[in-house]
């Protein structure tokens, strides 16, 4: 989102239509703490690889098993042989 709109009051206990839904001085404090975490955690869009990455990296990324390199014949309805 690019806005947050929130109603605030200094007491929801107050009268009025708005009140008991809106936040408080405290819980705007809050708000904008959280919103600024999720930023923070968003990032700017770019992966980056750490170094402490890089092992575990390259560990799964190691082939184990069989890998076709022609289409599979189990796909056009005949069967599989290894």
């Amino acid at each position: 989102a690019t806005f947050v709109e929130r109603h605030i009051t200094l007491d929801r206990a107050m009268w009025g239509s708005d009140q008991a839904a809106s936040v408080e001085p405290g819980g705007l404090t809050r708000l904008v703490r959280d919103i600024r975490t999720i930023e923070a955690s968003l990032g700017d869009g770019v992966k980056k690889v750490y170094e402490s990455e890089l092992g575990p990296m390259k560990k799964l990324r190691r082939v184990t098993g069989v890998v076709a390199e022609a289409e599979i014949a189990a796909a056009a309805g005949e069967p599989v042989t290894v």
